[in-house]
C-alpha cells in the first residue's frame, strides 16, 4: 500500500499544479464548461490525496496500524468530495455560505454512511 500512497501523493501534485496554472493562466470564458469540469476534477484529486494524508494518520493514532485498508481510502474518497460539493454549491451563487456547508455535510455523511454499511 505504500506505493498506492506515492502514486496518490504523485497524482495530488501533479493535479494541484495544473489546478494553478488554470487558476492563474486562464479566464473563465478561455476555458468553458469543460475547463470548469477539469478544475474541479484536479481539485477532487488534490483533496482526495489531503484526505487520503488524514484518514492514514488518524487510522494511525486510533488503530496502531502500519497501512491502510479499502474501506479507508473509501472514507478518504468520500471526505475528498466535501469541499468540491461546496464549491460547486457555491458557485451557483444560489445559497448562502451556512445552507451551503449544511447540503455538503448531508450529502457527505449519507456516503460516509453508505460506505460503513456497504463494505
Amino acid at each position: 500500500m505504500l506505493m498506492l500512497n506515492g502514486l496518490i501523493l504523485l497524482f495530488s501534485l501533479i493535479a494541484s499544479a495544473i489546478t494553478l496554472i488554470i487558476l492563474f493562466l486562464t479566464t473563465p470564458t478561455e476555458v468553458g464548461p469543460f475547463g470548469a469540469f477539469i478544475l474541479f476534477l484536479m481539485i477532487y484529486i488534490v483533496m482526495f490525496g489531503v484526505m487520503t494524508f488524514i484518514v492514514s494518520l488518524f487510522s494511525k493514532i486510533v488503530g496502531k496500524r502500519k497501512g491502510m485498508s479499502k474501506k479507508e481510502y473509501r472514507y478518504a474518497a468520500v471526505l475528498a468530495l466535501g469541499p468540491v460539493l461546496l464549491l460547486v454549491i457555491r458557485a451557483t451563487g444560489s445559497f448562502n455560505i451556512v445552507i451551503s456547508l449544511l447540503i455538503s455535510a448531508i450529502i457527505v455523511s449519507l456516503c460516509c454512511l453508505w460506505v460503513k454499511k456497504a463494505y
